[in-house]
């Protein structure tokens, strides 16, 4: 009897976590059939939207079913986040519609309550594993964008349309997927999955933005400084002495050189290629984030109390640039511009508060996968994104929230 009776309760939370990972699947995949047929310019949105019904029918199934602490925890975060839209709408009306700005589907915000509905942290690793595979989809098909396109990425930039050579958007979603894999070939140890990591990361370094170097480098710093004492040190001889050994030995620039001659020959450029080869000019270059940036300064000065409202610093550039396709380009900035430097900083330290709290708190199963999002994060988010528009974000945000109101289960796994 008591052996039935369990068999009836595993049964029944099965199907509860195949419930939440075939919602959140639906999610990611409204994200990646929107952005398949915005490219190819064949059919409508009706079928993504098709799967975010679904997926919304089924969390609102989750929500009947069981109420966990991490799910509460992220409607009231939804909650505010509205409250807070609303009063910023009604005292910075010149800001346009944020409501609908913040809450669309396409972005991140929405996604925080498919994941803190989980209640198993295995099925956490495996809605892990549908973000990393979705994403990399996404990156293999921007790719097939790009080569269709003869071998570069069309952007629209006010009237104009421009051709370039690398795409912030798939460089990132490579960076992501790439690391994410590395962190399931550790887990599974099958080499498929190291090869779609080389693939991802390939495409990161060679198509992306220098964001994406930044998000390796960040990584890396993370990887060595939490490992045990003695790995500290030889991962960080083994650092030193692979980068000694590409800059003396090697040349680092005849080797970028090379690469560049072979992309010619195929009939594309890299943009961060191509800057190696006169290394203090590509670093100098900052695409003009540093006059956006001084300006942006110089306006929270005239409102150091109250900033501008949410995406304030997109309502600030568009009338300093005569464009709406302009922000911050760094989360900071964005925070003390949006709100003021009172709040904006008060905000800052919750957030550098709450990452902490997380890592602590982070099961090992799930340690690494976490850490990956940190260091996408930190380095999307520093030079290239808005978070509110950022899915990687808000994935972030809702597995700090799940640790957080789940640490007590998983307190024998805790990192110290």
């Amino acid at each position: 009897m008591e052996e039935r009776m369990y068999y009836k309760k595993r049964m029944l939370i099965v199907s509860y976590d195949n419930i939440c990972i075939f919602s959140i699947a639906l999610y990611f995949f409204y994200l990646l059939s929107r952005k398949i047929i915005n490219s190819i310019g064949f059919g409508n949105n009706y079928v993504s939207y098709l799967f975010l019904l679904l997926a919304y029918v089924l969390l609102f199934f989750i929500v009947l079913m069981k109420r966990t602490k991490a799910l509460i925890a992220s409607l009231t975060l939804l909650l505010f986040v509205f409250i807070v839209c609303l009063f910023s709408y009604f005292i910075h009306p010149e800001n346009g519609n944020i409501i609908k700005q913040v809450f669309a589907f396409q972005y991140g915000i929405s996604i925080v309550p498919f994941l803190c509905a989980i209640d198993n942290k295995d099925t956490m690793k495996k809605i892990v594993f549908v973000y990393c595979f979705i994403t990399f989809l996404s990156c293999i098909f921007g790719m097939v964008t790009f080569f269709r396109n003869g071998g570069y990425f069309v952007s629209n930039v006010g009237n104009s349309v421009i051709h370039l050579s690398y795409n912030m958007t798939i460089g990132y979603e490579g960076v992501i997927s790439g690391l994410l894999f590395i962190w399931i070939y550790k887990s599974s140890n099958k080499i498929f999955y190291l090869i779609f990591s080389i693939v991802a990361i390939g495409i990161s370094l060679v198509w992306g933005s220098r964001g994406c170097l930044l998000c390796y480098a960040i990584y890396l710093i993370i990887f060595i400084l939490t490992q045990k004492p003695s790995r500290k040190i030889l991962y960080m001889s083994l650092v030193i002495i692979l980068l000694l050994i590409v800059f003396i030995v090697i040349g680092i620039e005849n080797v970028i050189s090379l690469f560049l001659k072979i992309f010619s020959i195929l009939g594309f450029s890299s943009r961060n290629f191509s800057g190696f080869t006169s290394f203090s000019s590509f670093i100098n270059n900052d695409s003009g984030r540093r006059i956006i940036w001084n300006y942006l300064l110089e306006k929270v000065w005239e409102k150091p109390i109250v900033g501008y409202g949410i995406r304030g610093d997109n309502t600030l550039l568009s009338l300093y640039t005569g464009t709406t396709t302009f922000y911050s380009h760094n989360i900071f900035l964005e925070l003390v511009v949006s709100f003021g430097i009172p709040v904006g900083m008060l905000l800052v330290l919750f957030l550098f508060q709450l990452i902490y709290r997380s890592i602590k708190r982070c099961p090992k199963e799930l340690f690494g996968a976490f850490i990956c999002m940190i260091s996408y994060n930190i380095g999307n988010l520093i030079v290239s994104n808005t978070f509110w528009f950022s899915t990687g974000f808000w994935i972030m945000i809702g597995m700090s929230i799940y640790f957080n109101c789940n640490y007590q289960k998983y307190s024998d796994t805790e990192i110290s």
